[in-house]
């Protein structure tokens, strides 16, 4: 289970304000706020897109590897001719070649041939690819792309932590989002009379990092908190003109 430190004494504050000054029942406004609150955590959680994930892992993985298809195109550097060389020389192993090319274009600096394996790639505390002097060109492209199509199977997956609740409460998500695997927990006891409550959270071991880097949590508790009071400002105005309207 991931924890968070968050003060939500201004939420609070907001939310009983929310309630008594819209007369409101309990249940279906803390439900309302809760969705609300999940669906503000969703979309401040990186990334706003699926693209930008894709982008981010491709980004990611060429820090270290080189892909065959990118050297054939000529580095998409929309040359032609310069393509055409560097096909023949990977039809025929001039790799050396290729290298001088590569480092008088000033793309990269240097490369070694060889198979592809999980257990050469070299990651930082955070889990992301270090940047490599010296990067490898697998022998057979396959085992690259199919490691890099199961990375961006997962793009979404922080962004469902949430899905279970939110769901639950009426939510929607993008497709690409919910389709991967809800790792939250979400406690339902808005009908308890006495004492009514929701909890929610995530299994995610990386959530901790991510919502201390990005402040996600409190972000979005501080910015419901104003959009509340605001809904009351909107609602008691609505109220205000309706009485003026019906007394005139």
């Amino acid at each position: 289970m991931i924890t968070a430190s968050v003060n939500v004494d201004e939420f609070n504050k907001s939310f009983t304000r929310y309630k008594l000054d819209l007369d409101l029942e309990i249940q279906p406004a803390l439900k309302e706020q809760t969705r609300l609150l999940l669906k503000t955590v969703e979309e401040l959680l990186p990334p706003a897109k699926r693209a930008q994930g894709v982008k981010a892992i491709r980004k990611d993985i060429s820090k270290q590897f080189i892909d065959e298809q990118w050297l054939a195109s000529g580095f998409n550097l929309h040359n032609a001719k310069l393509a055409e060389r560097i096909k023949g020389y990977l039809k025929t192993h001039d790799y050396d070649a290729i290298k001088q090319i590569a480092r008088d274009t000033g793309i990269f600096n240097n490369f070694r041939v060889q198979e592809f394996s999980e257990n050469d790639i070299k990651r930082n505390n955070r889990g992301r690819i270090i940047q490599s002097g010296t990067k490898i060109l697998p022998l057979n492209r396959t085992p690259l792309v199919e490691y890099r199509k199961s990375l961006e199977e997962h793009v979404g997956k922080l962004r469902a932590w949430c899905k279970n609740g939110y769901l639950k409460l009426g939510g929607k998500l993008p497709a690409w989002i919910s389709k991967q695997e809800g790792k939250g927990y979400f406690v339902d006891v808005s009908g308890n009379p006495s004492k009514p409550f929701i909890e929610l959270g995530t299994f995610l071991d990386y959530a901790k990092d991510v919502n201390s880097r990005y402040n996600v949590t409190q972000r979005a508790v501080d910015i419901r908190a104003k959009a509340m009071l605001l809904s009351i400002e909107k609602g008691l105005n609505a109220a205000q003109k309706k009485f003026y309207n019906k007394s005139r």
